[in-house]
């Protein structure tokens, strides 16, 4: 009879790189540096914590610990110095790692390799955490669960590849504080939490073709990952939303399982050399369908189409759901509105097409201050429509002090919000603070590099600082991002036309906007002027004129932030030449 093999009880820690592949499609030389970098930070950490690797090859990593507790600790403090390594990183080089932790039984061989399902099942959990997140099995959550370190997320009965139901946990924090590895939360959380709720769900993979589920699965990865940067947005982390892959069930009891208000659904289908994506967002509540987009490109270059796909749905996604958002809140009766409601009313509300709508929308903003105190949104917005009454005319200098105050104050409140940053950006970029604006709007961007509104306003201030070709540059990149773009981005790509000397250029600009706002008119005769178009010019500032009586050179100079000289007296020369009085 033969002995049975020896076997060991240990913790399992599997680790995997997120999306290393497309990291080396785009620069191989440069994907293995990072890589590399990375896993000399998770290779020290297992030793440092005791552990032994037994599997290392390339973008993962199996070690085995003498102890639950030793592995857990060990993948929080790797999963801390990742996300700081990233922090410091262009959104293109980041690089995320998953892990997964599992206790049982293995069987040792002579060359220090490990084998069993407990390997197997530690593998299948990293593949089901998000990225910069941690899971565990049951077995290794009850070695640990009375351990004051940390705290867990218990996501229920997971389908694992090829090994069927697991109860699954996620660490959720350390030492009390919710983990920054990722914003995408679970259904858990949301109860809690103001915000708009989306859950991104499995894509179907209608090409017949089973090697494109990997393409269907890292689209809903992509995504999910990229909307949750954005703070307003209450995103179900990935792991969640595949639960519900190839279970057919109404969007309505989706949507109340999880607890959320919008769905995102999608399929993915061949056709001959081209690949079509459809796109669809869901109102969890009704099952109407309220925004749509269809995707198709050639087949080619797979990598290159998941890029394009991820950032026209993330860079349209966010302001759509605030427009949806901020009419359903101002459709509700004045008892019943909360801080958030008020925020949303306040940014639905928003214009400076007269002094009246932007009072309207600030006194939004302070009601949701006086209701929250604690809210930063609330105020940043006041800051940034504070500066927007000054440039406005509609208040004078002192205003600006008040508004650095609040945008500060919504710094101070919540660091980790890019739109606080933004505000605090427009804030110094009006009071002539060139370089801490830039700093502040690449804050704003490191956090966020998504949002295509902060990519397009953060290129005027780029026009300001006399940047005009990485100005259209960026504004092409927010174009692309968000192709339904709304019209502002027109008057930001006349203007920085404009002071390039484009004149022919920024005037067909300024015809592309659907319903041009009465300030366009300023731009537009200078525009002409700068043409020597006279007679047309002086009619588009006396429309100007009449909608703000009163506007003169003296008060434009007031309130323009050109950093050169030569780029103000371009402007103040057109603006003279269209016949602005002087005072």
């Amino acid at each position: 009879m033969q002995a049975p093999m020896p076997r060991r009880l240990v913790a399992i820690l599997a680790a995997d790189a997120v999306d290393y592949s497309r990291l080396m499609h785009r620069d191989e030389e440069a994907g293995m540096s990072i890589l590399l970098q990375r896993r000399q930070v998770l290779d020290e950490e297992i030793r440092r914590h005791g552990g032994r690797i037994f599997s290392g090859a390339g973008d993962s990593v199996l070690a085995e610990f003498g102890s639950a507790l030793d592995s857990v600790r060990c993948a929080l403090q790797s999963q801390r110095l990742l996300e700081r390594l990233n922090a410091d990183d262009s959104a293109e080089r980041r690089l995320a790692f998953r892990i997964g932790i599992n206790l049982g039984d293995v069987i040792p061989t002579d060359d220090g390799n490990l084998y069993g399902d407990c390997v197997n099942l530690a593998s299948r959990l990293e593949s089901v955490a998000r990225p910069g997140g941690i899971c565990l099995s049951e077995e290794a959550y009850r070695q640990v669960r009375q351990c004051a370190d940390f705290s867990f997320d218990d996501l229920g009965q997971v389908q694992l590849k090829n090994i069927g139901p697991v109860r699954v946990y996620q660490v959720a924090s350390s030492g009390g504080n919710a983990s920054k590895a990722t914003r995408a939360v679970d259904a858990t959380a949301l109860r809690s939490r103001p915000g708009i709720s989306i859950v991104v769900l499995p894509f179907d993979n209608l090409s017949g073709d089973p090697a494109q589920e990997y393409f269907c699965d890292g689209l809903v990865n992509d995504i999910t990952t990229d909307l949750s940067r954005f703070p307003d947005l209450l995103v179900i982390a990935a792991n969640s939303a595949f639960a519900y892959k190839h279970r057919h069930r109404k969007v309505q009891e989706i949507a109340a399982e999880l607890d959320v208000r919008y769905l995102l659904e999608g399929s993915v289908q061949r056709l001959q050399e081209r690949i079509r994506v459809n796109a669809q967002l869901i109102d969890g509540g009704t099952g109407h369908h309220v925004w749509a987009e269809r995707f198709e490109h050639d087949r080619g270059d797979l990598f290159q189409l998941q890029d394009e796909i991820i950032r026209r749905v993330v860079g349209a996604l966010p302001g759509r759901l605030r427009d949806i958002e901020g009419q359903r809140a101002l459709k509700k009766a004045v008892v019943e509105i909360d801080a958030y409601d008020a925020y949303l009313r306040g940014v639905s509300l928003y214009s400076i097409e007269s002094q009246a709508a932007l009072d309207l929308s600030r006194q939004q903003f302070e009601l949701a201050a006086a209701l929250d105190p604690g809210f930063a949104k609330a105020w940043g917005y006041l800051a940034y429509t504070a500066v927007q009454a000054w440039i406005a005319g509609w208040a004078d200098a002192a205003i600006l002090v008040q508004a650095e105050e609040f945008a500060r104050r919504a710094v101070a409140l919540d660091p980790g919000d890019y739109a606080n940053h933004w505000d605090l950006a427009f804030v110094y970029l009006n009071t002539r603070r060139f370089d801490l604006a830039r700093d502040s709007y690449g804050r704003a961007v490191s956090l966020n590099p998504n949002d295509a509104d902060l990519l397009a306003e953060m290129a005027e201030t780029l026009v300001y600082t006399g940047e005009t070709a990485l100005a259209l540059k960026q504004l092409a990149e927010a174009m692309r991002r968000n192709p339904f773009h709304p019209d502002w981005y027109h008057w930001v790509m006349s203007w920085a036309l404009f002071n390039s000397d484009r004149l022919a250029d920024a005037l067909a600009e300024l015809e592309r906007m659907n319903r041009p706002p009465q300030h366009a008119d300023l731009l537009r005769a200078a525009i002409l002027a700068a043409l020597s178009r006279q007679a047309e010019a002086a009619a588009t500032l006396d429309r100007f004129l009449a909608y703000r009586p009163g506007w003169s050179l003296v008060k434009e100079r007031a309130r323009m932030t050109f950093r050169h000289s030569v780029d103000e007296d371009r402007w103040l020369g057109a603006l003279a030449r269209a016949g602005l009085p002087a005072a």
